[in-house]
């Protein structure tokens, strides 16, 4: 029974701690949004620099609450999307650093080391011919 009761202490060690499920909560909501604000302010950036938009990217103001005015709604969600992607990538990239220098061991936990087997001597049988 002991056994048991060991094993499932050690099984609960291994699970994350509750704090960084509300980070990761926090991310799908704050990277979004951070990139749909980058990308307003990047595409309104490029628009006074005098750069044109393709049509099939241009709209009409669109005033959306607690925001307020955006133009161009397609283009800001497109380099939205981008920003999000490079953001969620620079997330994913400190996390598979993080997570792989802390991590004592390769294997999962429910995996179990390889076993090592000797190789086999083969036996010659000595040939009177």
């Amino acid at each position: 029974m002991s056994n048991f009761f060991e094993n499932q202490r050690r099984e609960k060690s291994r699970e994350p701690h509750p704090v960084w499920r509300g980070i990761g909560f926090l991310m799908m909501i704050l990277i979004p949004l951070l990139a749909f604000g980058l990308a307003d302010i990047a595409v309104n950036y490029f628009r006074t620099q005098g750069n044109i938009l393709p049509i099939e990217l241009s709209s009409d103001v669109i005033d959306i609450p607690l925001y307020g005015p955006v133009a161009d709604i397609k283009a800001v969600l497109l380099v939205g999307f981008v920003i999000a992607l490079v953001l969620f990538s620079i997330v994913a990239i400190i996390n598979a650093v993080m997570y792989g220098s802390t991590k004592k061991t390769n294997y999962q936990t429910f995996q179990s080391q390889p076993k090592k087997f000797k190789k086999k001597k083969k036996l010659y049988k000595p040939r009177y011919d």
